[in-house]
């Protein structure tokens, strides 16, 4: 069963509508560049378009050459349906990166900038938007990657207890 919004729903053909997807994919893995030719039939008497993406193979994260084979493929056939068709996809894929921190951790890490009392430096090395780019210090946090929300809260911890020490009274 297909899951209500996704990609492959929204390019099933309607039934009796005498339309249909093919998708052919062109190259191997000696190939410097794989290509996927999509055809889209739109009725039954023939009319089609066709759609033709090249790309490398994706070797990244120690793929063997079949995953590289694999891995384009499946990306060529995402975008070569959502160039022909028009669809365009909330969420874009963000090669695999997780996308950017929710609100409650925006909030968290806003509350520790706080405390830690941390300038501009720290979304630069959190590879964050900058202030002056995203319009404010809460949407700078926003523009945080959900991969590295442990690393920004350590961080900030860290920085924390270090300005908490040099405070602390003598004995």
């Amino acid at each position: 069963m297909r899951k209500q919004g996704s990609l492959a729903t929204a390019a099933e053909p309607r039934k009796g509508s005498g339309a249909g997807v093919l998708a052919a994919p062109v190259g191997d893995s000696a190939s410097t560049v794989l290509g996927l030719i999509n055809r889209l039939a739109l009725c039954a008497s023939g009319h089609y378009e066709e759609s033709f993406m090249p790309a490398p193979p994706d070797t990244t994260g120690g793929k063997s050459e079949v995953q590289a084979v694999g891995s384009t493929n499946s990306f060529l056939r995402r975008y070569v349906l959502c160039n022909m068709s028009n669809i365009v996809v909330v969420g874009d894929d963000d090669d695999g990166n997780g996308g950017t921190i929710d609100e409650a951790q925006t909030q968290t890490i806003l509350e520790l900038i706080k405390k830690a009392k941390v300038g501009p430096k720290f979304l630069k090395y959190m590879k964050a938007r900058s202030v002056q780019e995203a319009g404010s210090l809460e949407a700078a946090v926003a523009t945080i990657a959900t991969r590295d929300y442990r690393k920004a809260v350590s961080t900030l911890e860290e920085q924390i207890t270090k300005a908490e020490g040099n405070h602390a009274s003598p004995s």
